[in-house]
């Protein structure tokens, strides 16, 4: 799974670095398979004007989400691609 966090959240993209998740920079947007962003402040707005995105992407609003709801989200993402 590659995972594109918000450039103003970087206490939840070191959270999810130690956890091992791969993480992607805005360059790579085109590839990724989840999006995680503040989607009240307008950001993913100016993060899909960037690129277009492939089918499937999941987009996370982080809202009062902690880091384990985070994770239980991306997990669950990953089981229904398995299956």
């Amino acid at each position: 799974m590659k995972i594109y966090v918000d450039e103003n959240n970087i206490n939840l993209k070191n959270g999810l670095k130690i956890k091992g998740y791969k993480l992607i920079d805005i360059k790579l947007l085109s590839q990724c398979d989840i999006i995680i962003c503040d989607i009240k402040n307008g950001n993913l707005i100016n993060i899909i004007s960037e690129t277009s995105l492939k089918e499937g992407v999941l987009i996370i609003d982080i809202g009062s989400k902690s880091i384990d709801d985070i994770e239980l989200l991306i997990n669950n993402k990953m089981q229904i691609c398995i299956i």
